[in-house]
């Protein structure tokens, strides 16, 4: 079976590999009902760690509020690359632009959201409680063990270790090192539950008193370019598309959704730390005017895993899963996609 990769994908792709480690930790604080992180006490030699709601509120806040640039390492899947993340505010609002130095060249942009925008990964991921359709609340404490590990230096930097350790087999660990100063993750590794790493971006360097204007944010003509989403959505998304799933993993909410006629329907769904997306587009495999029958087609590149089959119903359909969690959750996610009867 063929999967058609259209550009909205390769987008997605680009996103959900090392650049969403630097790109969508996302932004500021809203007044909403806190519940403490479920985390182990630690003390170093010199005093008590801090806490991971601490660290993680940091976080977040200096990934969308800093300006910085800086060059980092992402392996995955046997291959290094070498990157350039741009990030300022300019006059309210957020531009950043992620390079690749080495292979092919490519650039990720993203700008015009305010730097006051709210996302709904990032209220979750700073411990905030949001209502599902179901009528239960999702609480980052509910699905992650917090836990400081450790200090260590990272590209000359004094940075705090912080585990996300999940409480279901359907995600990965995370392993974050935060900058004591600044709040950046300098290094993220994405951990199996079987202890392998399957991603590794880590800061070589990082100016935090870069000064940027406008003009350093022109793209060049020359560059295979990839357009972020710039949306920004504090509120849970009302499902729109007529296929959607009857399984996913607990505490995941929909955050997105999109349609165009070339890539059909598109939902993203995330639990503050994870993301996946499911695309739902008309199947071109077809024999004598019959759909093929159902196949499944998987490609792995780091933590970030694409399954996708053919499915037949009223009408022929390709049904494309595409995230960072274990194959076994998007498999799972992937067959219980069915058509929504009015």
């Amino acid at each position: 079976m063929n999967i058609r990769i259209s550009q909205l994908m390769l987008s997605y792709i680009a996103v959900f590999g090392a650049k969403c480690r630097v790109l969508s930790l996302a932004s500021l604080f809203l007044f909403l009902s806190f519940s403490p992180l479920s985390q182990a006490a630690s003390r170093s030699e010199a005093g008590v760690y801090p806490s991971a709601n601490d660290l993680l509120n940091r976080l977040v806040n200096a990934v969308r509020s800093s300006s910085y640039q800086g060059r980092f390492t992402y392996e995955h899947s046997g291959k290094l690359e070498l990157l350039e993340v741009s990030h300022a505010i300019i006059n309210g609002v957020e531009y950043e632009r992620v390079n690749r130095l080495n292979g092919e060249r490519q650039q990720l942009v993203k700008s015009g959201r305010e730097a006051s925008c709210e996302s709904l990964g990032s209220i979750v991921f700073k411990g905030g409680s949001l209502p599902l359709p179901d009528g239960f609340n999702t609480q980052l404490n509910k699905f992650y063990q917090a836990r400081v590990l450790r200090s260590e230096r990272i590209a000359g930097r004094e940075t705090w270790v912080l585990e996300l350790r999940p409480k279901d087999q359907h995600r990965h660990i995370q392993v974050i090192s935060i900058d004591k100063d600044g709040g950046l993750p300098l290094r993220v590794l994405v951990v199996s539950l079987k202890g392998a790493v399957l991603e590794r971006l880590h800061f070589v360097s990082l100016d935090l008193d870069k000064q940027f204007s406008l003009a350093d944010f022109k793209t060049d003509a020359t560059v295979n370019r990839l357009d972020g989403n710039n949306g920004c959505q504090a509120t849970i998304v009302e499902a729109q598309s007529p296929w959607r799933p009857a399984w996913i993993p607990a505490g995941f909410m929909l955050s997105h959704y999109h349609y165009s006629e070339i890539d059909g329907h598109m939902e993203t769904y995330t639990d503050g730390v994870a993301s996946f997306s499911i695309f739902v587009s008309p199947s071109a495999a077809t024999k004598d005017g019959q759909a093929l029958a159902s196949s499944v087609f998987a490609v792995k590149r780091g933590a970030t895993i694409i399954v996708s089959s053919s499915l037949n119903s009223d009408v022929a359909i390709n049904v494309t899963v595409l995230g960072e969690l274990p194959r076994s959750a998007l498999s799972k996610i992937l067959s219980s996609v069915r058509p929504q009867r009015s």
